[in-house]
């Protein structure tokens, strides 16, 4: 089969949606809020993570921050709560 360059937009939309939920599966960006992580190199101790990973990560907390409604929603999603017990076992481990 030949790529037409709607089965590359759709590929690279996927991309995408994968990538988002590797990240917010990692590191669910409410748990960054609530523990106010302000670094790359935070993100990484907290959740034994790649520095690379933590950096790609803070990029995307930086550009979501700035949104209020969404901070919220972020925070009080499902998947926020879930990890909330395991982040703070971390947290301890960790300190």
């Amino acid at each position: 089969g030949h790529d037409s360059p709607e089965n590359n937009i759709e590929n690279s939309i996927k991309e995408k949606e994968a990538d988002y939920f590797a990240r917010m599966s990692l590191v669910p960006l409410g748990i960054i809020f609530i523990l106010r992580l302000r670094t790359p190199e935070e993100i990484s101790k907290i959740f034994n993570i790649s520095f690379s990973c933590a950096t790609n990560v803070f990029k995307h907390y930086q550009t979501t921050k700035s949104y209020p409604r969404i901070k919220t929603q972020i925070i009080n999603n499902r998947l926020t709560r879930q990890f909330m017990e395991y982040t703070y076992k971390l947290i301890k481990e960790v300190s």
